[in-house]
Parts: C-alpha cells; sequence; structure tokens
C-alpha cells in the first residue's frame, strides 16, 4: 500500500470518527483487561534480562486467599553460578497485578523483588519488574511459559538434526 493510500485511509477514518456524536462513542463498551486466576499463574516460567545476561526461571506453586503461593527462582549470570531464591507468598493483588515476594537462599543472592502484570487474556506471559529493593534500578522482563518453549525447541532441533544425517548422505 502506497503511502499516499495510507493518508487518505487515516483521513478517512478520522473523519468518521469526528462525525460519530458523543452518545455514539460512549456506548462503546470499556473492555480491561482479564482478570487473572492464580491457576493462570501457577507454572514453570523463563526470561532474560539482555542488557545484563541474566536468566531467569520461576517456579510458582499453588496459592491459597490466606498465605498465598510459594515456589523458586533461579538466576544464572552468563553461565555462572545460579542463585537460589524462595518464593514466599506470591499473590494476586487485584485484577491484573502479581506480587512475588523472594528470599534469598544462596550466601551470593542479592536482594530482589518481582511484580507485575498477569491477566487472563495472556496466559502465556508475566510481565515482571525485576528490582533489588531501589526504586531506580528496576528492569522489566518478560516471562515465557517454559513448556510452551520446550515444544517449539524440540520441533526446531528435530528439523536440524534430520538435516544434518540428510546431508551426511551419500
Amino acid at each position: 500500500m502506497s503511502i499516499r493510500s495510507l493518508l487518505a485511509l487515516a483521513v478517512f477514518a478520522f473523519g468518521a470518527y469526528m462525525h460519530t456524536s458523543d452518545a455514539q462513542q460512549a456506548s462503546v463498551p470499556y473492555d480491561p483487561l482479564p482478570r487473572a486466576d492464580p491457576r493462570d499463574v501457577i507454572g514453570v516460567w523463563i526470561g532474560h534480562l539482555p542488557e545484563n545476561h541474566l536468566f531467569f526461571r520461576l517456579e510458582l506453586d499453588r496459592s491459597d486467599a490466606r498465605s498465598g503461593g510459594t515456589g523458586y527462582l533461579t538466576t544464572v549470570y552468563s553461565k555462572g553460578r545460579p542463585n537460589l531464591y524462595r518464593v514466599i507468598g506470591w499473590r494476586l493483588v487485584d485484577a491484573t497485578h502479581v506480587e512475588i515476594p523472594l528470599k534469598p537462599i544462596d550466601e551470593k543472592a542479592y536482594p530482589m523483588t518481582l511484580s507485575g502484570v498477569a491477566h487472563g487474556g495472556d496466559p502465556d506471559h508475566l510481565f515482571l519488574d525485576v528490582g533489588n529493593g531501589n526504586t531506580l534500578t528496576r528492569n522489566r522482563v518478560v516471562m515465557y511459559r517454559e513448556s510452551n518453549y520446550s515444544e517449539i525447541s524440540e520441533i526446531a532441533r528435530s528439523r536440524i538434526t534430520n538435516a544434518r544425517r540428510e546431508a551426511e548422505r551419500p
């Protein structure tokens, strides 16, 4: 599509919007993010901060209304030694916000906080802010369900393995 066509389409859409009455605009329902369910959050998650070469593996176990959920977090810098944390009382604070309190287990694991967005509209991702307790140093990490990537990785690995076998045939 040419730039001229895109511009014409944009002008048309804007004009149509401007001619819509306030009553018509008000009748459009507000569609908030779907409420997350604790079952959407339970599971194994992976993610990384590329700028820090920091890999995360987060296991979130069951949750109940009183004590929240449990689990573990492991962080690994590049190919270094992993640091282990205990998840103590993770919970959904409201419809979409999850808080994941952590207690360092390994001696060299530094204090860390995790909190962010989990919602039922996208149960395969967690959008978490990673901090060290200081609000000035926070990074955003997108966490993915490990099982989704294990399956995709296996399919890709299998295809490459088959290609190597075919290439080795005389």
